[in-house]
Order: structure tokens, then C-alpha cells, then sequence
């Protein structure tokens, strides 16, 4: 199942790993570290987003994410799609 949320509904707590936003935006990456080069390298390509996260203290060595960092990539890249996964014992009507 997979669902696209608002940003109101997008809830922003604490510092995150930079591989696992990465892993929100590419899903399909068949591993972590190639999810993160491929955030980095669209990071780089969109000069306004790389700008304003150097504002907050990003570069291409950062691992983890501030709020503020993260507020950033989601302002510029949107919410990114988040795949729901259950497990066999629970009815999908159970939500």
C-alpha cells in the first residue's frame, strides 16, 4: 500500500540519518549508500535547494539531517512516498 502524505500530516522529530530520507525519495535504490548518491546528486543539480541547505550548515559530508535541513529538502522535493507494508497477521481494515 502506499500513500502520498500532506505536509501537514509530515511530521518532522529530531535529527534523521541522511540514507534514511534518502531511502523515502528512492525506495527502489538496491542499496542505502546508492539512495544517498542519488539524493546528493540531485541536491547538487538543484542549485537553490544545495543553496539553501548550506545555510544550515549542509555539505556533501553531512550524515545526519537537522529539522531545519530537513524542512528544506522537503520544502524544495515535496513529501516523499512512503510505502506501508503489513504483516500477514494484520487485516488491511484493521486501519
Amino acid at each position: 500500500m502506499t500513500t502520498n502524505l500532506s505536509e501537514e500530516e509530515w511530521i518532522i522529530n529530531g535529527f534523521i540519518p541522511f540514507v534514511d530520507l534518502a531511502k523515502s525519495y528512492f525506495p527502489n535504490s538496491t542499496t542505502p549508500q546508492v539512495a544517498a548518491r542519488k539524493l546528493r546528486d540531485h541536491i547538487k543539480k538543484e542549485k537553490l535547494l544545495l543553496t539553501e541547505l548550506e545555510k544550515h550548515a549542509y555539505s556533501n559530508k553531512t550524515t545526519t539531517l537537522s529539522p531545519k535541513q530537513q524542512r528544506v529538502i522537503l520544502t524544495f522535493l515535496g513529501i516523499p512516498q512512503i510505502n506501508l507494508k503489513f504483516k500477514d497477521n494484520l487485516a488491511k481494515a484493521d486501519f
